[in-house]
């Protein structure tokens, strides 16, 4: 399995790959920092670097799931999860070593933005998923091996449900966003990591592991129960031109979250299409009373339609 056989710290004498992490956060930081002049941040950069948006990763940009986490947009964002990643990360890759560290980090990176994303509709950025999945880690192997022991397990604690709670309440009483899905699956996964070399015949943990694992990878295709989902098919639909299914899948989208704008804006597109080729149809066919009433509610829907006013203008 990821973890099961622990080398001593002396093999590892210094965390290459929790410094490595580290290093590269700092420079994509800086790096959109600096593209985007210091100032806000355009979708075009955040694809650039690595974080594709929510409907970007359904629509086949599925390596965004692992990448966002090395982003990181606020400075105290940044700084938080750096000390953390590198206190926890540091200790436990003395012990496990580089390689189990990596893809216990990958694995982590890629579970805690797949629940972030089906959950929230967003991805999320940073690496709170992945602190949260060695703590959790950490917390049980302190209790269950002597290398592990000695560390302030109590403070620590103290401290990670600290940080879960004030992102619980920015988020409810201020409306700040952070990854509060990919914290709580980070955590449980951490724990099941730890925990399955201490399962007897592995019969809970190994099933636990398998359906996390399941959930992830199904999810990225299918996720009726997420809006940017919902809203990735209708796009999909639309650009092989099929109005029809486009459309109920903007309602549904729309049913889950009322507020969706690219879906009102997409379902007005193809009001304003269908509209268009009436109106042509119209034309061409010397139905030019019909054809100025086609005309007209296209413009009523979007008054700068260029097409429209042209083709108003030509009628006798």
């Amino acid at each position: 399995m990821l973890i099961k056989q622990f080398k001593t710290s002396s093999d590892f004498p210094f965390p290459w790959f929790t410094v490595s992490l580290v290093a590269l956060c700092i420079a994509l930081f800086f790096g959109i920092s600096f593209v985007s002049d210091f100032g806000e941040i355009d979708e075009d950069t955040y694809m650039l670097f690595g974080a594709p948006y929510a409907v970007d990763i359904y629509l086949g940009q599925y390596w965004g799931v692992v990448t966002n986490s090395f982003i990181h947009v606020l400075w105290y964002q940044l700084l938080i999860n750096l000390v953390v990643v590198f206190a926890f990360g540091s200790f436990i890759e003395r012990r496990i070593g580089f390689f189990r560290l990596f893809m216990f980090g990958l694995i982590a990176s890629t579970i805690t933005s797949c629940f972030q994303l089906s959950f929230s509709n967003d991805a999320g950025l940073g690496l709170s998923g992945v602190n949260f999945s060695l703590y959790g880690f950490l917390l049980v192997r302190n209790s269950t091996d002597d290398r592990f022991k000695g560390g302030p397990i109590l403070m620590v604690s103290s401290i990670m449900f600290g940080l879960f709670f004030l992102c619980y309440y920015l988020n409810i009483f201020h409306g700040w966003n952070f990854g509060l899905a990919s914290m709580i699956s980070g955590f449980f996964w951490g724990i099941l990591v730890a925990a399955l070399p201490l399962a007897k015949f592995r019969w809970a943990t190994v099933p636990l592991l398998g359906i996390t694992l399941t959930f992830c990878i199904v999810g990225l295709f299918y996720a009726p129960w997420s809006a940017e989902w919902t809203f990735s098919q209708g796009v999909r639909a639309h650009e092989k031109g099929n109005l029809k299914l486009a459309q109920d899948y903007y309602d549904k989208c729309l049913d889950l979250e009322p507020s969706h704008l690219l879906a009102k804006e997409n379902k007005l597109m193809i009001r304003i299409d269908r509209l268009s080729q009436e109106a042509f149809a119209a034309h061409q066919k010397g139905h030019f009373s019909k054809a100025r009433k086609l005309y007209l509610a296209i413009l009523k829907l979007d008054n700068q339609n260029r097409w429209a006013k042209e083709n108003l203008s030509q009628l006798p």
